[in-house]
C-alpha cells in the first residue's frame, strides 16, 4: 500500500472510477483477477468546517480499524452511536482486472471530489483528497504547520 503522497493527481472518469496506482493496489488482497477494498469518509464534525477526504483501506487495515473503535468507543449508548454513524460510512468495493475503482457518489460529494484527486499514502490507509482541497489547505495553513511540525519535531529530542 502506498506510504506517502503519489507525486501526480489522478482523474476520475466519467462513471466516477478511480485508476489506482500499482504501489496501492500491490497493498490490496486479490480475488481473481481483481483485488477488494474498503472505501469511506469519517462522519462530518459538528462544526461542518472540516474538510474531508476519503479512506481507502484493504480489508485487513479496515478489520483493525474496526476493532480500534470498538475498544475506544466501548459498549456504552455513546460509543455504540459512535460506532454506528462512523461504520455506516465505509463500504466493501471491488478494484477491477485494470485496477479502477468505482467510488460512490455520496462518498464524493462528501468529500467535495468533482475530477482531480491527490493520493496521500498513511500508515493504515490511503487517503484521497480533492486536489482543490488540499491546494486550498496548503494555501491557508502551510505556515501554521510548518510551526506545528517544527514543535512537533523538537519533542522529539527531549
Amino acid at each position: 500500500m502506498l506510504t506517502s503522497t503519489w507525486p501526480h493527481d489522478l482523474t476520475l472518469d466519467a462513471r466516477h472510477r478511480l485508476q489506482l496506482p500499482a504501489p496501492v493496489r500491490e497493498g490490496l488482497p486479490r480475488v481473481g483477477e481483481a483485488w477488494e477494498a474498503v472505501i469511506g469518509v469519517l462522519p462530518k464534525g459538528g462544526d461542518g468546517t472540516t474538510d474531508d477526504c476519503l479512506w481507502l483501506m484493504s480489508n485487513a487495515q479496515y478489520d483493525a480499524f474496526v476493532a480500534r473503535l470498538g475498544t475506544l468507543a466501548k459498549d456504552s449508548a455513546q460509543g455504540r452511536q459512535v460506532k454506528t454513524l462512523t461504520l455506516r460510512n465505509f463500504s466493501h468495493v471491488g478494484v477491477d482486472a485494470q485496477g479502477r475503482i468505482t467510488i460512490p457518489e455520496k462518498l464524493l460529494q462528501r468529500a467535495s471530489i468533482d475530477r482531480t484527486v491527490t493520493l496521500i499514502g498513511m500508515k493504515d490507509r490511503v487517503e484521497i483528497w480533492a486536489t482543490e482541497v488540499v491546494e486550498r489547505m496548503e494555501a491557508v495553513r502551510s505556515v501554521d504547520v510548518r510551526a506545528d511540525l517544527e514543535r512537533l519535531l523538537a519533542g522529539e529530542g527531549g
